[in-house]
């Protein structure tokens, strides 16, 4: 089968076992619409995936930015750099998540992604240009093991994203180089990725105000930069859930999340790992709706670039329970 027919294959043999176990949906009392264990009730995050299997729709709307950095356009064989400048972008990305707990311990789940990357100066432009990402992914939530204060699930799903890159600097570089313009010589971009991928999620509840979650995933598949290769890949994300409404009375919560990486869904063309870290506030005065407020910052090594990119990013995130 070519690359293209196995892609539609997989996606709707996943759609089709999705709607055959939907036929056998979770009673009320199998779906757990609280993320609670023991004495606390986990304030929830788009950040580190908890274990807990529920059904809820999420979505997220968010825009940020990078610090300037600089950015060498030539560098001579004595690496000598000539004509560099500082450059910074503007980033924005919507979300969409949808879970349906099927049944106590399993769980259907789909999320969709679109992230757009811009130049906000003429430099940044014609250094950095202008992405557009589009990215999926369809996937079962198990549900391992249940304590009284700790829970453990595993997540298996695919992820495909299509990304179109526009960028001026590349296009010359590459005319030059081939001392014209040749037919295949585009401005515009597209690139597919498709990825396999398998997360750990657990948590646990020390006491009604604390509790810590992690999540860690590892895959394989093409990344979606400009070099398109094929890759391991793994992301490992730790949390820290503080509930204040069950200690003071106080309907909010606050998420602290930590994060090393060696991908991302945003194109970069990475030199090594990627670090970061979020802030998160809940409002929790709901039974079943959460309003957030997410602020997230990650350094960034880039190829080409000398120094780091540390960008930071604000989220307003509504999920409904049902």
């Amino acid at each position: 089968m070519t690359h293209p027919t196995i892609r539609r294959a997989l996606v709707v043999a996943a759609v089709m076992a999705a709607f055959l176990l939907a036929a056998a949906p979770a009673s009320a009392s199998e779906n757990q619409i609280f993320s609670r264990l023991g004495p606390h009730t986990f304030v929830p995050n788009g950040f580190v995936r908890e274990p807990f299997i529920q059904s809820y729709f999420r979505n997220a709307l968010g825009i940020g930015s990078t610090q300037p950095v600089f950015v060498p356009t030539v560098t001579l064989p004595d690496s000598t750099t000539v004509l560099g400048f500082e450059t910074s972008v503007t980033v924005a990305a919507l979300q969409f998540e949808w879970q349906y707990a099927m049944k106590s311990w399993v769980a259907f789940r789909a999320r969709f992604e679109v992230f757009g990357r811009l130049g906000d100066s003429s430099s940044s432009l014609l250094s950095e240009g202008i992405t557009g990402i589009g990215t999926y992914e369809l996937g079962w939530f198990f549900k391992l093991l249940e304590g009284e204060r700790d829970m453990l699930s595993l997540d298996l799903y695919m992820q495909r994203s299509q990304g179109a890159f526009v960028n001026l600097m590349d296009w010359l570089t590459q005319i030059i180089e081939d001392g014209g313009l040749e037919p295949d010589n585009s401005l515009v971009r597209n690139r597919d990725s498709l990825r396999g991928i398998a997360g750990l999620s657990y948590a646990h509840a020390f006491g009604s105000l604390f509790g810590v979650g992690a999540n860690m995933r590892a895959g394989y598949g093409e990344q979606i930069d400009r070099n398109g290769k094929n890759d391991f890949i793994y992301s490992t994300r730790l949390g820290f859930s503080f509930n204040l409404n069950d200690t003071t009375r106080i309907p909010l919560g606050v998420f602290l999340g930590l994060q090393l990486s060696n991908w991302t869904n945003t194109g970069e063309n990475l030199a090594g790992d990627l670090a970061g870290g979020s802030i998160r506030i809940d409002y929790l005065g709901f039974d079943d709706f959460i309003l957030g407020l997410d602020h997230s910052y990650i350094i960034t090594p880039v190829r080409g670039i000398e120094e780091d990119v540390k960008a930071s990013t604000t989220l307003i995130t509504l999920r409904y329970f049902y």
